[in-house]
């Protein structure tokens, strides 16, 4: 009796997802200035939480976290090169759908969801109090604060490296990879982005400073 169609989950999905770019434009897609380092092809993308991908991911996988301004934001600098062969790690398979469609949408040729073998590869993450521990022991590291000059403006630690999380991959050829190095941004994401990224290109002693900025200004 019921003559209404009832519209699939999927073409929910499509419908939605569609409406997000067409409310939030797609992102530049002109990187901030040419990269001179390559990325592993096929690239593994994973679009887990912080947390999960630093327990365990598939080795020379970049953190490029599932939600619409992580992913979006990031996919341009971080992978300029839309023909780059990607493969697709995420929490579940609704997430991997997603971030498939939108990775298409943006011109990215050749995406596909991956089933990794191999998840050996781990990520050190710590949190303020261990960092407030290693500035007042004098221990010798850089630290990269990895935020927007409107998030800068909120408060630095002292001699904190500044970086705006689109320009962060182009800040890898200024750096020692033998050097220690730790990362914040405001809650974990940006931060974890970025050392990511430097653990594919050899750098060992990379530390993501998972809950960020804003439980150091409210420690």
């Amino acid at each position: 009796m019921n003559s209404v169609r009832r519209i699939s989950r999927r073409a929910l999905l499509a419908l939605g997802l569609s409406l997000l770019v067409a409310c939030c434009g797609k992102p530049d897609t002109e990187p901030v200035a040419p990269l001179t380092r390559t990325l592993p092809s096929p690239l593994w993308i994973d679009t887990r939480l912080p947390e999960p991908f630093a327990r365990g991911h598939v080795p020379g996988a970049l953190n490029l976290q599932w939600d619409w301004d992580q992913l979006a934001d990031r996919v341009a600098a971080y992978v300029p090169d839309q023909t780059h062969p990607i493969l697709l790690r995420a929490t579940d398979d609704e997430e991997a759908r997603k971030a498939k469609w939108l990775l298409e949408n943006y011109g990215y040729r050749d995406v596909k969801i991956g089933a990794p073998s191999d998840e050996s590869e781990t990520l050190s993450i710590i949190n303020t109090s261990e960092l407030a521990q290693a500035i007042e022991a004098g221990e010798d590291f850089e630290l990269i604060d990895v935020r927007t000059r409107v998030e800068f403006a909120t408060g630095t630690i002292d001699g904190a490296r500044l970086v705006d999380p689109d320009a962060a991959p182009l800040l890898i050829d200024e750096l020692d990879p033998d050097k220690r190095y730790y990362l914040i941004c405001e809650g974990g994401y940006r931060s974890g982005q970025l050392a990511s990224l430097m653990r594919i290109h050899g750098f060992e002693d990379v530390h993501n400073v998972l809950d960020g900025m804003y439980a150091w200004r409210n420690r």
